[in-house]
């Protein structure tokens, strides 16, 4: 019964709180790295509603998928130091270049700043990968008490 418990929070806790770190630090850290994008190519930045709200609701899922991915993840990388949540921000970071649109047309859009722009998403996406793991790593320390969690 207890084991059944365990399973079910890590199986809701990991996505619900990888939407959540994700909307923080993909959604609206990401947002603020485009602002900084623009000031470095010396440019004023702009913000539209609509724009910011799509930005947000990215970092949203693809925080929401980067919980997902993070259920085998605890099964099959161990957590030595940082090594699963970093393993988990580049898999995502990989994944979202791969499926954007964005990665397609970055040349036309960056030109001369695409390694300031690769630089700053990899930066984010690894940290989400490692406030992910430790959070979901907490949750479920928490709900199974000390030394419970064997894959944290």
């Amino acid at each position: 019964m207890a084991r059944n418990r365990r399973l079910w929070i890590e199986l809701l806790s990991a996505p619900l709180a990888g939407a959540a770190v994700g909307t923080l630090i993909l959604g609206v850290g990401g947002r603020l790295a485009m602002a900084g994008i623009m000031l470095l190519r010396a440019e004023q930045p702009r913000f539209s509603l609509g724009g910011s709200l799509d930005v947000v609701l990215m970092g949203a899922l693809y925080g929401l998928l980067g919980g997902v991915l993070l259920l085998p993840l605890r099964r099959v990388v161990p957590s030595r130091k940082l090594r699963r949540g970093v393993t988990l921000g580049l898999i995502l970071l990989l994944v979202g270049w791969l499926t954007s649109s964005v990665g397609r047309d970055m040349s036309l859009a960056l030109g001369p700043m695409i390694p300031s722009a690769i630089g700053i998403a990899s930066v984010m996406f690894v940290v989400y990968g490692v406030v992910l793991d430790r959070l979901v790593a907490r949750v479920l320390a928490h709900t199974t008490g000390p030394g419970g969690d064997p894959a944290t």
